[in-house]
């Protein structure tokens, strides 16, 4: 795939800064819940019974979630995601898919041409609970379209305890003196792992959750 500035294009690399002029880039996630499988004893039993007595493998209890984190100077500032689907203006989700019906779950868009000027950096990630893992659930996966047409698409490794994945770092191009220019520098990440819920006195789990994402995903981001 190539990016064209207007003037000249070059090609878009999936592992290095590639210098963009901005444009609208769109996160797909996908998801299903996953079934749990029935004994011996219960398939048998649910097969003498006609299905009168049909004990197990019903759907297990996972939420998987997309989100885009905006930063100022690597500060977190707001987050994008399905209660919060508007919190910063030219970003959007279409809201939180609790049980992965549906072909498109969740989707998180960010417009880099109309995103505020505070904003200097961005991470986009998916995670799960941090008592779970991405095993939680089926066939996770994210697609990562650039103005319309599809760059990518991420997905854990099968098998792999893994509740967190960085996805895309964006970071404003700037001077040598430090002063914001148009642009960006965008990379496409694959970057998954455990974060940790550890409440603090007074903290509640929700909180401990979120400050354990921010902590992974500026760590995996790499800035």
């Amino acid at each position: 795939m190539t990016l064209n500035d207007g003037n000249s294009k070059m090609p878009l690399s999936m592992s290095k800064d590639t210098p963009t002029a901005g444009g609208q880039w769109r996160f797909l996630l996908n998801w299903d819940q996953k079934v749990g499988k029935q004994s011996k004893l219960a398939r048998m039993a649910a097969s003498a019974t006609g299905g009168k007595i049909n004990v197990g493998g019903k759907p297990q209890e996972s939420d998987v979630d997309i989100w885009a984190t905006f930063y100022r100077d690597g500060a977190p500032k707001r987050t994008v995601v399905g209660w919060n689907p508007n919190a910063v203006s030219g970003a959007g989700h279409t809201g939180d898919n609790q049980t992965g019906a549906g072909d498109d779950d969740e989707a998180v868009t960010i417009d880099f041409d109309k995103i505020p000027m505070w904003v200097t950096e961005v991470v986009v990630g998916v995670s799960t609970k941090p008592n779970g893992s991405f095993g939680d659930a089926m066939n996770v996966g994210v697609k990562v379209f650039e103005n319309g047409r599809e760059v990518d698409e991420l997905m854990p490794t099968l098998g792999a305890n893994e509740n967190i994945a960085v996805t895309l770092l964006a970071t404003r191009n700037k001077d040598t003196a430090g002063n914001v220019l148009d642009g960006w520098q965008i990379r496409v990440l694959d970057s998954a792992g455990r974060y940790q819920a550890q409440p603090q006195p007074g903290q509640s789990m929700s909180d401990a959750a979120d400050a354990g994402i921010l902590s992974f995903a500026k760590s995996r981001a790499g800035f």
